[in-house]
């Protein structure tokens, strides 16, 4: 698969996330309120920053659509924070996005800034719904109930990944990736 058809797929899938996430946001926490802030954990530096325009794009697109379909009822605003793809980071703007009053965090792209994020807002009691965090960790991770996310795990991929080559008829495969990148040796460990 093209790169641009990857940032194609998971800026679609952010727009997905908001969109669900926005919706049940106003079924508990935002019940008459005007204004509605979303906070995103974006990696506007770090490793992926070169994923960050597709994803805050996609942020704006569903943003677009929320405004278009509840005007008049909400008005929703989304206040982009940088995660780095970096735990520090994106604890940090987790924090700085729930001083600003977000209803709701989307994101870490990066499992390590989610985890980190989640930890602070787990207790603020702000839920987070992650667009491509994919560390087993993850799924057990203690979230108070407050973490989501709408990829399967590195583990679930892994086991895909078999059944893709047991299906091609292969039967010993090589696995290559990259050690410095957690998501590639998480999938390959698994």
């Amino acid at each position: 698969m093209r790169l641009p058809e990857v940032v194609m797929k998971l800026s679609k899938a952010v727009v997905l996330v908001l969109s669900m996430v926005l919706l049940a946001c106003l079924g508990f926490a935002c019940a008459g309120a005007s204004t509605v802030k979303i906070g995103m954990l974006s990696p506007q530096t770090g490793p992926i920053a070169q994923f960050a325009p597709g994803f805050d794009s996609a942020g704006k697109v569903a943003l677009a659509e929320l405004n278009e379909t509840h005007a008049g009822e909400f008005v929703f605003e989304l206040i982009v924070g940088d995660s780095g793809c970096d735990g520090t980071t994106a604890a940090t703007a987790a924090q700085t996005l729930i001083d600003s009053g977000v209803s709701v965090i989307v994101g870490a792209a990066c499992s390590g800034a989610s985890t980190a994020a989640v930890a602070v807002a787990a207790p603020a009691g702000v839920p987070m719904i992650s667009y491509a965090s994919t560390s087993p960790a993850l799924t057990t991770i203690q979230d108070n109930g407050h973490f989501f996310r709408v990829v399967p795990s590195d583990a679930q991929q892994a086991v895909a990944l078999t059944e893709v080559a047991a299906a091609a008829g292969v039967s010993n495969p090589a696995v290559l990736y990259m050690t410095c990148l957690l998501y590639t040796s998480d999938a390959a460990d698994e």
